[in-house]
């Protein structure tokens, strides 16, 4: 299964993927954390994964040395260092494909997902064949971006399901217009919708844009996002959402949350 889920810079999307990765590692043989920005690190104190630093030079593994490293390993926080967007694109496609070939079922989080398979750019075929084939041999595939726009089409047009928060962006807005209600709900820089809402989407009966919700010093302590897919269309507040584990910002700064002393 495939699963879009983005939002605009400081939306809390890292700690809605953080989320993710924890109520379903349970689930599967093996979590894959592909870390653009090494934010995971909360997962690695907590003992659910392991840490894998990719420098530069991981772009000389091929597909027996990541089943080498897989064979010796359990779930892994890729953590990129010093690579560059092409040099991080080349390093993950041949583990993506030593994934594919082996008996067992998978969470990845493809973090930043725009900056390896991007919109406008060649990327390797590994990515596109994650999405269209190898997720039906047991891997479950969570495509995190703040710039939904930039990346790929054929990325997108495979969601089987959709969690979003609120964007800024006309073009990021454009782009996630396949969803089967009013994208103006996602609209960042405005309180209301003018557009008719279904019911799910309501507050108390109101057509409110997705609300991020801030402490005293502006910090992002919960938003809303919709969960969409062929059976379900929801709105969810991620204040709801308590982590066993510690959540980092980009700065590695502690976030505070509304659940805690």
């Amino acid at each position: 299964m495939n699963t879009a889920f983005g939002a605009k810079t400081n939306w809390g999307k890292s700690y809605g993927a953080q989320a993710y990765t924890e109520r379903n590692a349970p689930e599967v043989d093996r979590v894959i954390m592909v870390d653009y920005k090494d934010e995971f690190g909360g997962l690695v104190e907590s003992g659910l994964l392991q840490r894998l630093t990719v420098p530069p030079g991981t772009t000389n593994l091929d597909i027996d040395d990541w089943h080498r490293i897989l064979d010796g390993s359990g779930s892994l926080q890729l953590a990129r260092k010093g690579c560059t967007d092409e040099q991080w694109r080349e390093a993950i496609a041949p583990l993506l494909v030593a994934l594919s070939q082996r008996d067992e079922t998978v969470f990845i989080v493809i973090d930043e997902a725009h900056r390896l398979a991007p919109q406008r750019g060649s990327y390797p075929n590994a990515y596109d064949t994650l999405a269209t084939t190898w997720h039906g041999d047991g891997m479950i595939v969570v495509w995190v971006t703040q710039r939904w726009a930039k990346l790929d089409e054929d990325i997108v047009s495979q969601c089987q399901s959709s969690l979003l928060g609120g964007f800024r962006s006309p073009a990021d807005l454009g782009k996630i217009e396949s969803v089967e209600y009013p994208v103006e709900v996602h609209q960042s820089t405005a309180d209301r919708v003018d557009v008719p809402l279904p019911d799910q989407l309501l507050v108390d009966g109101e057509p409110l844009t997705l609300r991020r919700h801030t402490d005293d010093a502006g910090h992002t302590v919960g938003s809303e996002w919709i969960y969409s897919d062929d059976t379900t269309l929801r709105r969810v507040d991620s204040r709801q959402w308590e982590l066993q584990s510690t959540h980092y910002g980009s700065d590695r700064k502690r976030i505070k949350h509304p659940f805690e002393d």
